[in-house]
């Protein structure tokens, strides 16, 4: 009687897939594969040889009323399946991607029902799988340098001086690549198909503060040398996003699965009875599962050569355990400065980036201190350039010192991203130069082009030219590799609104507002686009606004909730001009940009004008650039 059941077993190259079992062997030993990705690998190598839509693996995967993000479901599926397989997007040997049509499995396929290999199945062989189930990482330090016993915890803490050279040492012994030659990098992966990694925050298990802002140093120092090094290879989540996660009680495949993540890197340093102990760990994002895992302890010695080749071993071993190739070695960077000057400069970028209460004036300060310190160590130049520039008392002696600051830390390190960045930044929103922050920011993102904060501002240069396309592009990059970033998610919807794309505008900005409440400048683009389509004689009614928001207007523009819906916009524009008055009024720098906006808002366009005029000649204005797609300027003139 003839069997019409298809094959319980199906082989290509050195692989058999057992779809009874649901498993994956490679030449006899098992693969791991979970159970999502093993299924649409399933569906693929029944259909060899043919396009199967992304419309066909939805319905495949999720039934009818799944709540899923599917597009980020398929992304992460198909990640998981060419790192089993250790297929390439660029020069596929198993799987292909047909873009904007879905994927085809190109090798030979033969079912069975034997667990051996047919006979004559020819196919491509691939080489290692570098997927996620490691093997025992081999130590490559030298018998001097092996770890240390362990010693009993204890109260005695240690200054945080010493923790880089013992990191250094500790992490030199997980390397995977050992002495292999420098191979130059391979095409670059599809964006969507790059494993993705998230370097949580490192944790500091005790209370010395010192150790608390190494911590967060060597978080973004890693984060950098990944993103730099292996831009083509992996999406590496950035520091703005990461940070998110400092403390979270999330669980690891919550984070997961909030940020499409692969994997998680986990680690924390601690100080015990005069030792430093290192805990670093890297985690399967959607199993929780364990990959590689080290402790170590060492005796605290040396100065701080510590930072960059700690990070670098770091990456390097991350990346070599997700299978991607090690760049050429580029030049060595400037040395460190001094541990008392690099704490400085830790506490001024703290003072900075605080993302409620930033104070520059306290930043500058730290920041003045850390160079007299050390006069040669670029990154703190840079950092003082953007506590530098208007609003000031003098704009134009600002602007002199920031550019000063510039480029003195690009004498000192030419090849800094961080550097052309800011001058990228300083340029667009301060000069008002904008042929020369398009230069600026391509070198920044020459530099490293997985770099999310370049792309973001090289977004906003294109929208400033009406180039919706370049937008989408470097913003949509921007977003991928820093999803939670409230500025770029934000930004996203003023681009929007200068492209006239209303209802994405409103959306963007209500996202915006979830990720965090009272985030001004999202508030602002809702205040923006619905006078832009009350003028149009569209305006939006509160029963729209609640079917597509669900959240009522007054909550998100920070108004009382007792206020008529046509009371909003007014009362919101009403009380901006109020705290600007009274900025100026108790002395600071006038923010002209931000009077002009409001005055404009407010059908005041005669004041608004003289404001803006004031905006262009202190550069105090930071939509100066945009004010040829600016609708609320539209059609308006300056005297400058």
């Amino acid at each position: 009687m003839h069997n019409s059941s298809p094959p319980s077993l199906w082989h290509f190259g050195p692989f058999t897939l057992d779809r009874s079992a649901e498993e994956l062997f490679k030449s006899g030993r098992r693969v791991a594969l979970h159970a999502q990705p093993l299924k649409l690998l399933t569906l693929l190598v029944t259909r060899a040889g043919r396009v199967v839509t992304r419309e066909e693996i939805q319905e495949h995967l999720w039934p009818p009323g799944t709540h899923v993000e599917v597009d980020q479901g398929i992304n992460a599926g198909i990640r998981q399946i060419r790192l089993a397989l250790g297929d390439s997007a660029t020069a596929p040997r198993y799987l292909e991607t047909l873009p904007r049509k879905g994927y085809r499995f190109l090798a030979p396929v033969q079912g069975t029902d034997s667990l051996s290999a047919p006979p004559g199945l020819s196919a491509p062989v691939p080489g290692p799988v570098p997927g996620p189930v490691p093997g025992p990482v081999p130590d490559a330090v030298p018998p001097a340098q092996a770890p240390a016993d362990r010693v009993p915890a204890s109260s005695s803490a240690l200054g945080v001086l010493a923790i880089v050279a013992v990191l250094a040492l500790a992490v030199a012994g997980l390397l995977t690549w050992g002495h292999r030659q420098p191979t130059p990098p391979p095409p670059p992966t599809p964006q969507e198909e790059r494993p993705v990694l998230l370097v949580l925050p490192f944790e500091p298990l005790g209370g010395d503060t010192e150790l608390a802002f190494l911590a967060d140093a060597l978080t973004e120092e890693v984060i950098s040398h990944l993103g730099g090094r292996y831009p083509d290879q992996l999406a590496v989540i950035a520091r703005t996003t990461t940070m998110r996660y400092r403390g979270t009680r999330l669980g690891v495949r919550e984070i997961a699965q909030e940020l499409g993540a692969d994997f998680l890197l986990e680690s924390s340093v601690r100080t015990e009875a005069g030792r430093v102990r290192v805990t670093a760990q890297l985690i399967d994002g959607q199993d929780a599962s364990h990959l590689w895992a080290a402790n170590y302890d060492r005796q605290p010695e040396s100065l701080l050569e510590f930072q960059r080749e700690v990070s670098q071993r770091i990456a390097d071993t991350l990346a070599a355990r997700l299978g991607a190739t090690p760049p050429v070695p580029t030049a060595a960077p400037s040395p460190p400065p001094s541990w008392e000057g690099y704490l400085l400069y830790l506490k001024g970028l703290e003072a900075l980036n605080r993302p409620t209460n930033p104070d520059l004036n306290e930043a500058q300060d730290l920041l003045r201190q850390a160079i007299r310190q050390d006069p040669d160590f670029a990154p703190a130049h840079v950092a003082l350039a953007r506590t530098l520039g208007p609003p000031a008392a003098d704009p134009q002696a600002a602007l002199t010192q920031a550019r000063e600051a510039l480029d003195r830390a690009l004498a000192l390190d030419p090849e800094l991203p961080d550097a052309y960045l800011a001058l990228g930044e300083f340029q667009l929103y301060q000069a008002f130069d904008l042929d020369a922050a398009k230069g600026s920011l391509d070198r920044a993102l020459e530099l490293r082009p997985a770099f999310a904060e370049a792309l973001h501002h090289r977004a906003a240069w294109f929208a400033a030219h009406g180039d919706t396309a370049g937008v989408r592009r470097d913003l949509d990059r921007a977003r991928r590799l820093d999803p939670l970033s409230a500025a770029v998610r934000s930004d996203a919807g003023f681009f929007a609104y200068f492209d006239r794309r209303w209802d994405e505008a409103l959306e963007q900005s209500v996202r915006t507002l979830e990720l965090e409440p009272g985030y001004f400048w999202a508030q602002q683009c809702i205040a923006l686009t619905l006078r832009e389509l009350q003028r149009q004689g569209t305006p939006m009614d509160p029963a729209t606004w609640q079917i597509r928001f669900s959240q009522p207007l007054a909550d998100l523009l920070g108004a009382p909730p007792e206020l008529p819906w046509g009371a909003l916009l007014p009362h919101f524009w009403q009380t901006r001009w109020d705290y600007l008055q009274a900025r100026a009024a108790r002395g600071d720098a006038p923010l002209y940009g931000e009077m002009a906006v409001a005055r404009m808002a407010l059908d005041d366009p005669t004041a608004a004008l003289a404001y803006l005029d004031q905006a262009a000649k202190t550069h105090s204005g930071w939509m100066v650039p945009f004010l040829g797609v600016h609708p609320l300027f539209q059609g308006q003139r300056t005297a400058s």
